[in-house]
């Protein structure tokens, strides 16, 4: 697999990391106001299991866990305690099995009913001109009049960039599948090497965290944008991470192990790196980058937060760039968003913290 990045890698002065926040100005929504969402449909019981974990656990920057991401991850670990607790003869002579088994259809109900929630919300129809006004002015300000490569990372499952494309002229995306007959299937050996074209902008598009258009049947990664989307009852598996603060496993996998290799590469070799409207919480994608920055001393690092918490400020330390600049910014869409003056004004200098 190396081999096959390394023979992939196009030579690019800028990368680009996108997170929520990136989103934002199209209606989708960030880990923390998700909930919003979850509490206008879940039943009063599960209310008020929700809020019992807003109690107990916290996020990474400390706060009360009002968040998406901390919601999952409890989740995930009930799942674990209650898997233990079947499995174990000690433990199940110590519980009460009526409100294991209730408790057990509460964290059932909830955890189905977030994760319909998530496909539903960001696999939902984003409107083309907005798309393209809030990707065509980022675009235009950054894209090399002698390199048609852009590379693009990301941490979301909507389709925006894929929008954008649509509407954009003179532009292309490859996102590690290609065509094949009436399907397009996971190739990112041919996907990610497209020839060399100066008259067109080639976004190279590394959804980190899957796709809402993308499925797995029989080991198989496909496409199905803008087609019939196949039943997840017909053996089709939705290839998305859902967020939670603990991925090692499902990172082993493909097609996210090689995605991050991507990732990696990528920082590795470029001029600026650009990210925004990510928390940068996942300690995976920290690593991966923390990796990437230690391999090259020319880089430049740009981070456009909506708030540059003390703790987001310490994250972005402990990845170890030399130099960086953090710009806070609210995320607009279109040429009159503000970031996008911020960004061009943008001097990289001994400050760490750009307004």
């Amino acid at each position: 697999m190396d081999a096959m990045i390394e023979s992939n890698i196009k030579p690019s002065p800028t990368v680009i990391l996108t997170g929520a926040g990136a989103s934002a100005p199209l209606g989708m929504q960030q880990m923390s106001s998700f909930m919003d969402i979850v509490h206008k449909t879940i039943e009063p019981e599960d209310y008020a299991f929700l809020e019992r974990i807003y109690r107990s656990a916290r996020t990474l920057d400390g706060q009360p866990g009002r968040d998406l991401e901390v919601v999952l991850e409890r989740i995930k670990q009930y799942k674990d305690i209650l898997s233990v607790t079947h499995s174990d003869a000690n433990l199940n002579e110590l519980s009460d099995q009526g409100k294991v088994a209730r408790f057990e259809e509460q964290v059932s109900s909830v955890d189905t009913t977030i994760r319909h929630l998530i496909f539903s919300h960001y696999g939902g129809t984003i409107k083309p001109r907005a798309s393209y006004e809030l990707y065509e002015a980022l675009f235009n300000k950054i894209r090399s009049a002698n390199n048609p490569y852009l590379p693009v990372f990301t941490t979301n499952y909507d389709l925006a960039i894929e929008e954008y494309v649509e509407q954009a002229k003179e532009t292309e995306v490859h996102d590690g599948l290609i065509q094949e007959g009436n399907r397009r299937i996971w190739n990112p050996h041919e996907s990610f090497n497209p020839r060399e074209d100066m008259s067109t902008l080639k976004i190279l598009l590394f959804k980190l965290h899957g796709s809402v258009s993308w499925y797995r049947r029989d080991g198989q990664i496909q496409g199905f944008h803008d087609v019939a989307t196949p039943s997840l009852d017909g053996g089709w598996e939705s290839m998305i991470i859902y967020p939670a603060q603990t991925k090692t496993d499902t990172m082993k996998e493909e097609p996210y192990r090689t995605l991050y290799a991507f990732l990696e590469r990528y920082v590795a070799q470029a001029t600026t790196f650009l990210v925004i409207g990510h928390s940068l919480r996942d300690e995976i994608l920290l690593n991966t980058i923390r990796t990437a920055l230690r391999k090259n001393d020319n880089i430049s690092m740009l981070i456009i937060t909506r708030t540059a918490s003390d703790q987001f400020i310490e994250r972005v330390n402990g990845l170890g760039a030399k130099r960086y600049a953090i710009i806070e910014s609210e995320f607009e869409p279109g040429i009159k968003a503000s970031y996008l003056r911020k960004l061009e004004k943008s001097i990289f200098s001994k400050s760490n913290i750009a307004k």
